[in-house]
C-alpha cells in the first residue's frame, strides 16, 4: 500500500480540540454511549467516564442549528479538576479495550 493509503485506513486520533464543536451523534460514533446525560434548557450534559476520571462535555445550541460542544471540563473522581487530554485518552483506551475485548 502506499503511505497516503495507510493513513486513510487508520482513523483519525481524538483530540480536545476535535470534540469542540461535535455534536450528539458524532460524540456517539467516537465515544460511544455517555455514561450520564443531563438536560438542563438550553444546555446539554454528557458525561464520559475512564479510570480515575469524569469527563463533561457541555453542548448548547447554535441558533437554530442543533447542540454542539462548546465546553469541556475534567475531574477527578475526588471533584478536583484534572487536565482533560490525558481523561480523554483513558476514555478512549476503555473504549478500545472494551470493543476488541
Amino acid at each position: 500500500l502506499p503511505p497516503d493509503a495507510a493513513e486513510r485506513d487508520t482513523p483519525p486520533s481524538v483530540t480536545i480540540e476535535g470534540l469542540m464543536g461535535a455534536d450528539e451523534a458524532r460524540l456517539h460514533r467516537l465515544l460511544g454511549q455517555p455514561q450520564f446525560r443531563r438536560n438542563d434548557p438550553p444546555a446539554r450534559l454528557l458525561r464520559y467516564r475512564a479510570a480515575g476520571c469524569l469527563l463533561d462535555l457541555f453542548l448548547y445550541p447554535k441558533g437554530t442549528a442543533a447542540h454542539r460542544v462548546t465546553h469541556i471540563q475534567a475531574r477527578g473522581r475526588d471533584g478536583m479538576d484534572r487536565p482533560a487530554p490525558p481523561c480523554l485518552d483513558a476514555i478512549l483506551d476503555a473504549r478500545k479495550k472494551a470493543k476488541t475485548g
